[in-house]
């Protein structure tokens, strides 16, 4: 059994201390259509134009471009830059600020996206070490916490964005190092190595390590929250997560949770399957545990991938792309907001069928 101190830190009371949006949900005068880019095609004068034009005429109302994912940054900023800005001979010297110019220009919103834990350049030593989890960040080290939450709240107090989307909100795996192990033994009174072992079959195991997990990612999700509104009162607030899957909540994701408290205002629920694959156990169970199902919001799949290998993939055809949306605005009756991933594989061709859907009832 966890201490009681420790379990205490999961409860919802807790969670409460965050927050809560000054607006209801559901008071704007449009449902969103998200259009998410992973590619940092926008680094540069002309990518930006053709991704906010695409966008625009595609019949999405905002962006949400990945301006961290573990690697650098994509603003004004000391930190070390993203490699695809620092590599790009036309990059700009603020590409961040060029794209919200351009987009707000033509109405489209900008929730930038920040993928949190995740590390895929080896930098900052401080920030992790040989027992983090491969290419994570140790967000059991305060520093860490205090740096990436700073770092994002920095942004929205600095830009003029309308959202801050945060992504890879968990730990990524198990920090193993004596400090973790430590740490991990002060809090719950368990052995991390025997409860690493079984976790996948023992239900207090998966409880404990999800617990001592989920107290730090609150904290991030904490900090973010409050230091957002703060700097900049209005701003939107949302994560892409996997609402409510076992597999990330052992990771320390409790969105639902954290939307629950008024910490967050939408979860981006990943969903890339086509609409006949979706895995209805986890919408439903989602929309049943949110006290505001108008909360969950679907990102549907414009791609399809091999199997066996994630890394191969491809535009998939347009009309299974319209399914996909039109599943996404219509499974949640208190919702009709969408999101759409990837910028990547979005081709002319889908284009036309995209606009459809999303422009259908204007």
């Amino acid at each position: 059994m966890l201490r009681r101190e420790f379990c205490a830190l999961s409860l919802l009371p807790l969670l409460a201390k965050g927050g809560v949006p000054a607006e209801p949900l559901g008071t704007r005068s449009r449902p969103y259509r998200f259009l998410l880019d992973e590619g940092f095609f926008w680094v540069d004068r002309a990518g930006a134009k053709k991704l906010v034009a695409t966008a625009k005429e595609a019949g999405f109302n905002a962006l949400v471009p990945c301006v961290w994912h573990g690697r650098g940054a994509t603003w004004k900023s000391p930190q070390l830059p993203e490699p695809k800005w620092a590599d790009n001979p036309r990059g700009l010297p603020d590409p961040l600020a060029n794209l919200i110019g351009e987009a707000h220009a033509v109405g489209l919103e900008v929730h930038p996206w920040f993928c949190v834990a995740l590390r895929q350049r080896d930098f900052m030593p401080a920030f992790w070490d040989e027992g983090t989890p491969k290419e994570a960040f140790d967000v059991h080290n305060p520093a860490f916490r205090s740096y990436i939450s700073e770092l994002i709240v920095d942004v929205a107090a600095r830009y003029d964005v309308d959202g801050i989307n945060l992504d890879y909100i968990r730990s990524k795996g198990d920090c193993v190092s004596v400090k973790c192990v430590n740490d991990y033994r002060e809090k719950t009174g368990r052995n991390l190595s025997v409860d690493r072992l079984a976790s996948g079959v023992l239900g207090s195991a998966a409880e404990a390590i999800g617990a001592w997990h989920g107290a730090v990612i609150l904290d991030i999700v904490r900090e973010v929250s409050e230091g957002v509104r703060r700097v900049r009162p209005g701003t939107v607030i949302s994560v892409c997560s996997h609402a409510g899957m076992p597999e990330v909540r052992v990771q320390g994701a409790n969105s639902i949770a954290w939307a629950n408290a008024g910490l967050i205002d939408f979860i981006l629920h990943i969903e890339y399957a086509r609409a006949d694959k979706v895995r209805m156990d986890l919408l439903n169970s989602a929309l049943q545990k949110l006290r505001d199902p108008a909360k969950l919001i679907m990102i549907a799949g414009n791609y399809e991938t091999d199997r066996q290998d994630d890394s191969t993939a491809w535009p998939r055809e347009p009309a299974e792309v319209a399914k996909a949306l039109r599943f996404a605005e219509s499974f949640n009756n208190k919702q009709s907001s969408v999101a759409l991933y990837t910028y990547q594989y979005l081709t002319p061709e889908q284009v036309p069928a995209i606009r459809e859907v999303l422009t259908a009832g204007r």
